[in-house]
């Protein structure tokens, strides 16, 4: 049996440099657009997490720290949620805007076929399809972060449950309780 022989490709490496040299300025400019959204969204709620992280890495936690963050957490993730939703009606919107501008430009296209015209249209309506994908990762960012902070929050009340369990125990070990109650179980 004869293999096919495979036809030899021809790598032009500054090609593909120049690719991707394009590709991260374009990833940049994204980037930076998704970055504005996100913060604006989800700013408060980032912050809280910082503060979230430092609290939780200190040994033991604190008590109070943990119910403060349990009863504002919620708080922000109300809010954040509401943002989100903004954010979903502006991604829904520039997609609007760019079906909308593709639209009115193929009509003035000047290519004779249809694939020119269509090539010529998507070069017009570039800035908006970069808008129109900020959107859309901006939106699965704040939807992540908004998943996230809702696991936090039940962390959180893991903790404080553990936390208060182990209160209530060096409470009753103090009290000599656990002490009575061995001693109990070993005289029956």
């Amino acid at each position: 049996m004869v293999k096919p022989k495979l036809p030899k490709i021809d790598i032009r490496y500054e090609e593909i440099e120049e690719a991707a040299h394009v590709a991260d300025t374009y990833g940049e400019i994204i980037n930076e657009v998704v970055d504005e959204i996100v913060v604006r969204a989800c700013g408060q709620l980032d912050e809280a997490m910082a503060d979230i992280q430092d609290v939780v890495s200190q040994n033991p936690v604190d008590v109070s720290d943990l119910n403060y963050f349990i009863g504002y957490l919620p708080t922000l993730l109300y809010f954040a949620a509401d943002r989100a939703e903004m954010v979903g009606i502006q991604m829904d919107s520039s997609s609007a805007i760019r079906k909308e501008k593709y639209d009115n430009l193929y009509v003035l296209a000047a290519g004779k076929t249809i694939p020119d015209k269509q090539a010529e249209t998507r070069k017009l309506v570039m800035n908006e399809e970069v808008i129109e994908s900020a959107y859309k990762r901006a939106y699965k960012k704040v939807q992540s972060k908004l998943e996230q902070a809702d696991k936090v929050l039940a962390s959180l009340k893991r903790i404080q449950t553990w936390q208060l369990a182990e209160m209530e125990t060096q409470s009753n070990n103090s009290r000599g309780v656990l002490n009575v109650k061995r001693n109990r179980r070993q005289n029956d």
